[in-house]
């Protein structure tokens, strides 16, 4: 379980926290401490927030409550130049919002630094990103998606009237 500090546009020193839970390692010889990969049978991924309520910019209770899909990656290495370990999760995950909308397929990756000694247990969250994020079609691209239909319906319009 760790705190989030930004979701969307609302932003705050503590608006809630995200906890997980994987499935049991698939790879033979995966580790804590070496990485490997996870299964995501039995996973877990839920946003909860901390908000008095809606007044806060986000309503009270859970945000998002869904799973991961897929294999869900494990990785360890240095970070930075003080000497710690940092371990990085990263997998996708699909679920529902509060509002009923659903997503699949977003990518989340959090990193956790555990200082010198290495994965001794527990690690804190050092940073994590999470984007839920949908796909608007440019401008330009409907243009051209609209001028194409309307060329489409001449050609039949002619086809149908010569017939």
């Amino acid at each position: 379980v760790s705190g989030f500090q930004q979701l969307g546009l609302i932003q705050g020193p503590s608006l809630g926290n995200v906890s997980f839970t994987t499935g049991a390692f698939i790879t033979s010889s995966g580790s804590l401490g070496s990485g490997g990969e996870f299964s995501s049978t039995g996973s877990t991924f839920v946003i909860r927030s901390n908000a008095a309520g809606v007044a806060d910019g986000l309503p009270s209770g859970i945000l998002f409550s869904g799973t991961f899909t897929g294999n869900i990656a494990w990785s360890s290495g240095s970070c930075g130049t003080t000497g710690s370990i940092c371990y990085t999760l990263t997998g996708s995950i699909s679920g529902t919002w509060w509002n009923g909308q659903t997503i699949g397929g977003r990518t989340t990756q959090m990193t956790f630094n555990a200082g010198k000694d290495g994965f001794m247990g527990s690690a804190p969250l050092a940073s994590g990103n999470t984007v839920f994020t949908t796909t608007v079609p440019e401008p330009s691209t409907l243009g051209l998606l609209g001028t194409g239909l309307v060329g489409l319906a001449g050609v039949l319009r002619r086809k149908l009237k010569t017939a």
